[in-house]
């Protein structure tokens, strides 16, 4: 199954990265890049909102990161989504996803340059901002329509990508990552009536950070697709129900444990069939329905 698994992101770092190595010598580093989305409300006001998108960066490229980026600097990130799970010391599994960054670049120069900023002083307009997510793969499971109170339409769904690697000692590897995605207003009830599961999808959207207070009084992370545009193929490849996909379920974002080395070659493009569906609303002007609501999405 050829897939495609891209994102991209203009934003400023909150914080300083933080670089590791593992056992074996491998440099990783890890930050946060700080994007806003710009809106109008139903009064015609301009509203905007942060979004937190935690980035992994491995090898040569993360040591560089490491000497060129401080806390308010501007970068273009380019990479892939992951997720990876650990158990924590009440031994509950935990998931997180990132960003496995494979291309940076310093937008306006290094911010260490100047007057130190704390996390506080630092933004960014929304128009300069860029959080843009591109996925080929196939529905793990058949979208889910539900309608909120206010009667907006959500639809939410698992699309799966395959990527492929060789590894350092020449073995070829396979891994599948589980993509959540939510749709509004007319994209969502589309989808739920044109693609089921097995289908080949191309959607492209923004990342969204969603948290919430579980029953047991824990407050809990999702990391999300926001799909604005959505075209689907006319085959269908098979979904094994042995795939593991309990990568999308809800979960507390902790701090993880070590890392591993992770290779991170660029996903191969796949093609995509017309019978497209677009939302009348574009991504950035103009949210898919209104932030307050967002925490209602059925889990």
């Amino acid at each position: 199954m050829q897939a495609l698994n891209r994102v991209q992101l203009i934003g400023v770092l909150p914080r300083d990265p933080e670089l590791r190595y593992t056992p074996n010598g491998t440099a990783v580093a890890s930050y946060t890049v700080l994007t806003y989305r710009g809106w109008k409300d139903g009064d015609g006001s301009l509203k905007s909102s942060p979004e937190y998108t935690n980035v992994v960066v491995w090898s040569k490229l993360a040591e560089i990161c490491n000497q060129l980026l401080v806390a308010g600097s501007k970068v273009f990130i380019e990479g892939r989504l992951q997720t990876r799970s650990w158990e924590d010391q009440e031994g509950v599994k935990r998931y997180k996803t990132e960003v496995i960054a494979d291309d940076m670049v310093l937008l306006g120069g290094r911010a260490g340059s100047g007057p130190a900023m704390t996390e506080n002083e630092i933004t960014i307009p929304p128009a300069e901002c860029l959080n843009r997510v591109q996925v080929i793969g196939n529905l793990a499971r058949d979208p889910e329509l539900r309608y909120l109170p206010s009667g907006t339409a959500v639809t939410t769904f698992v699309v799966a990508t395959n990527r492929t690697w060789t590894n350092s000692e020449g073995v070829r590897q396979e891994s599948t990552e589980f993509h959540n995605v939510v749709c509004w207003n007319d994209v969502a009830e589309h989808c739920s009536k044109d693609i089921t599961k097995g289908q080949k999808v191309f959607l492209e959207g923004r990342l969204q950070n969603r948290s919430w207070e579980g029953e047991d009084g824990v407050k809990r992370y999702k990391t999300e697709i926001v799909a604005s545009y959505i075209t689907a193929s006319t085959t269908k490849d098979e979904v094994h129900a042995t795939d593991d996909y309990t990568a999308h379920q809800p979960a507390s974002q902790a701090t993880p444990s070590q890392a591993q080395d992770n290779p991170a070659p660029a996903a191969p493009a796949a093609e995509a069939a017309p019978a497209a569906v677009q939302s009348s609303e574009t991504a950035q002007a103009v949210p898919a329905a209104p932030a307050s609501t967002n925490d209602e999405i059925p889990f």
